[in-house]
């Protein structure tokens, strides 16, 4: 492939590379290094795509290396590798420009005329941009140019990858329980806004508390309700070490490296989520580090600012027990408490059979961890639910063993 500034000599008659030369009808120049017209070079064949052609335009063309015998050589393999695009966008009723604002409908979500043709105008004012800066652009950086302004589909070479991540996450969240199974939810309200304004002030947050507490349920539930439009990425210690190795992620299945995926990203707000981090492996460490560094915001890269992250932790790792996961980055920690005696009075007080607990004050205070709590409640569900109905015969369980015999 030929450099931008590289001239003859950087180019080896044996390279596999080609390059591109998009050229206005009806002239066919090269104003650098080397300059096509029409002449005669034996060997020096350029075919113009049929279809193409123009009368003005020449179909064989020549360099003019007269004073540069020992050249030829180079020039030939670099002219063979040079790869002519012609087009029309000049012409008033284009076809290419056509063609182009087709391609351009494919990439919208909504298949819009309109938006298509706007997308292709800023495609055009992107190239001029980044014409006269470095001259190229990474498909990521596109994306982030254009995510903002149109709702865009996932990127062809991405798009199997996200519906793999989308999957993951959707299996994973459904297995958080946000409620207990009376449908009561704990309200938990300062530490839904405490958590809320984290997530959308701070890069990384890390949720911190005792097992059973509720992060992670307390997570989803202000992502969900707060920030329903931002896309979220779930991620257990097992899930994220796969999707971290090279030699396994296809087993998911993901073809691309994750920090790829994740930088295709066609949404303005993104967060992804580690779950349950205290029961990742040390040796993790490293590559979840690269991860975190690669798709977060930092000074002069215009890809970043689009995803926040959230670890989720028990309390012995949360203070100070992810630093290594992080590296330098600063994380805005964010605890969660055990429940109030009040969560717990008003979760079992509706329960015919539970109601009684709340006279209790050592009772309640057993009962402030979220998940001894749901449990207790899910017990006093069944077991009102084996009580027979009220006037109903009792018959003596000693009868009802003879009576199966």
């Amino acid at each position: 492939m030929v450099s931008p500034g590289t001239g003859t000599h950087g180019v080896e008659p044996g390279a596999t590379g080609a390059s591109a030369l998009s050229v206005s009808l009806p002239h066919l120049t090269i104003d650098a290094h080397l300059r096509l017209r029409p002449g005669e070079l034996p060997g020096m064949d350029i075919g113009v795509p049929t279809g193409l052609a123009n009368p003005r335009l020449h179909k064989r063309c020549a360099v003019d290396l007269s004073s540069h015998d020992a050249r030829w050589s180079v020039a030939i393999a670099l002219i063979r590798r040079l790869h002519v695009l012609p087009s029309d966008l000049q012409f008033a009723h284009s076809e290419n420009e056509t063609q182009a604002i087709a391609h351009c409908r494919r990439l919208l979500a909504s298949g819009s005329d309109d938006e298509a043709q706007r997308i292709w105008k800023s495609l055009i004012d992107v190239a001029k941009e980044v014409r006269l800066r470095s001259g190229t652009m990474t498909v990521p950086n596109l994306l982030s140019s254009l995510r903002g302004q149109f709702g865009l589909r996932h990127h062809p070479d991405f798009e199997r990858d996200w519906e793999t991540l989308l999957n993951i996450t959707a299996d994973y969240k459904a297995r958080i329980e946000t409620e207990l199974s009376s449908g009561y939810v704990v309200a938990r309200t300062a530490e839904r806004t405490l958590l809320q304004t984290a997530v959308e002030d701070h890069p990384v947050t890390v949720v911190f508390g005792e097992s059973g507490s509720g992060k992670s349920a307390l997570v989803k539930s202000v992502l969900d309700g707060a920030n329903p439009s931002w896309n979220q990425v779930w991620f257990g210690p097992d899930e994220l070490k796969t999707a971290l190795s090279a030699a396994r992620r296809g087993t998911l299945p993901l073809t691309h490296e994750l920090s790829l995926v994740l930088n295709a990203t066609v949404k303005t707000r993104n967060v992804l989520v580690i779950d349950s981090a205290e029961r990742i492996d040390a040796g993790e460490f490293i590559v979840i580090r690269q991860l975190l560094q690669a798709i977060l915001s930092g000074d002069g890269d215009e890809t970043k600012g689009a995803w926040k992250a959230v670890i989720v932790t028990q309390t012995q790792s949360g203070d100070g027990g992810e630093e290594p996961m992080l590296g330098p980055r600063k994380a805005h920690p964010v605890e969660i408490e055990a429940l109030s005696s009040d969560d717990v009075k008003q979760a079992v007080r509706p329960s015919p059979v539970l109601g009684w607990l709340a006279a209790h004050d050592d009772t309640v205070a057993a009962l402030r961890n979220l998940r001894t709590l749901a449990w207790v409640v899910k017990a006093g569900a069944a077991s009102r639910a084996d009580r027979p109905l009220t006037g109903a015969p009792v018959t003596p369980r000693s009868a009802q063993i003879s009576q199966t015999r």
